[in-house]
């Protein structure tokens, strides 16, 4: 009898296990059909009313200088330091035009106080969420000592980032990754300071990544697929690069100190045109085309472009802002859910990771 009853058990249980339906995570918080975010880098935003008006335009619903605020979640990106122009010493730049982008602590034409206190409040909305390096510096401009100095100071005003991303210029040498040039994890080196970086709180690093793939992590496309394959192909002969092609959003890396950091990449356009991240060339860049493959492979978006490159007031495009409108409206309809790069990277890892 008693075996009996055992043997019906068994059996019960197996038959509720066979039928037991499968749990599983939404790859995007409902009802949501693909991801996308703007990480943009601080250059050339040069005073505090173009960061004010920009920023209020994309997270307010506020009356600006663009038009009618968006009231989208997105942030944006901040240095520590501005060398060129706390030392004014533009022969030891790469770039063509001076780039006198604001910082923590340097300003061009804006009280430094002001300067400070919008971007920590920026930082405490989730409206400033990455840190661009920790600046604008020659080749003899960054140390140790000054990363140590920074992060002090960012952790007594209480801005708090958990993403870095690399600053161009082959003279930014604290840049992390494994360029030649990117001698922030060295531990050899003056540069080093991925392990007090990575201490204070950064847990994902843009190290110079770009793929024409539209939607990472996403459902398979043979279009992003055939891309894959032509980037990774690419690499192969440029010694400079050694990206894992995986069409992976974020994965994780170990740096060249043991630290273990993800790496994740952006998007800057479909195929080879348009190729400068610089807001004017959004809308070709994003354009209706790609937002449809992006909903269609369900996938992620992180798009790679400059807000504060621009033909000055009122800083964006008409056909930008129209691009941008279509984006929100997308957003509203439960479609396209657009968040800050920390919020999308944290939600991304968290999902793909979680046990």
């Amino acid at each position: 009898m008693a075996r009996r009853s055992i043997l019906i058990i068994a059996v019960l249980i197996f038959f509720v296990a066979c039928n037991q339906q499968q749990v599983s995570l939404e790859r995007f918080p409902y009802p949501y059909q693909a991801a996308f975010t703007i990480c943009s880098d601080i250059d050339n935003t040069c005073t505090l009313e173009e960061l004010t008006v920009i920023q209020e335009f994309l997270c307010t619903d506020k009356k600006t200088a663009i038009g009618n605020g968006l009231n989208l979640p997105l942030g944006n990106s901040f240095w520590m330091e501005n060398e060129l122009i706390k030392f004014g010493v533009e022969e030891k730049f790469s770039q063509k035009t001076p780039d006198y982008g604001i910082s923590y602590l340097s300003a061009w034409q804006d009280s430094l106080p002001v300067v400070q206190k919008t971007i920590r409040e920026y930082n405490a909305k989730g409206w400033i969420d990455c840190l661009h390096s920790y600046g604008h510096f020659s080749q003899t401009g960054f140390n140790r000592q000054r990363a140590k100095e920074y992060l002090q100071i960012m952790r007594r005003d209480s801005l708090q980032v958990d993403v870095f991303v690399n600053h161009g210029g082959l003279e930014n040498l604290h840049s992390l990754g494994f360029s030649a040039h990117q001698l922030g994890d060295n531990p050899e080196t003056d540069f080093y300071h991925a392990d007090l970086t990575i201490d204070y709180g950064i847990r994902y690093l843009w190290d110079g990544q770009l793929s024409h793939a539209i939607g990472l992590s996403g459902s398979f496309s043979l279009e992003n697929s055939l891309k894959n394959a032509f980037e990774t192909l690419q690499d192969w002969f440029n010694p400079n690069f050694c990206y894992k092609h995986n069409l992976e959003l974020a994965y994780p890396i170990t740096l060249e100190d043991g630290s273990k950091i993800f790496r994740f990449t952006r998007f800057l356009n479909s195929w080879g045109k348009h190729d400068r991240a610089d807001i004017n060339f959004m809308a070709e860049q994003i354009n209706d085309d790609v937002l449809q493959k992006l909903l269609k492979n369900r996938g992620y978006l992180i798009y790679y472009t400059h807000l504060g490159e621009n033909d000055g007031l009122p800083y964006f495009k008409k056909q930008t802002i129209a691009q941008l409108r279509k984006l929100k409206k997308m957003y509203e309809q439960g479609k396209l859910w657009i968040t800050s790069t920390s919020e999308l990277l944290n939600y991304y890892t968290l999902n793909k990771y979680l046990n």
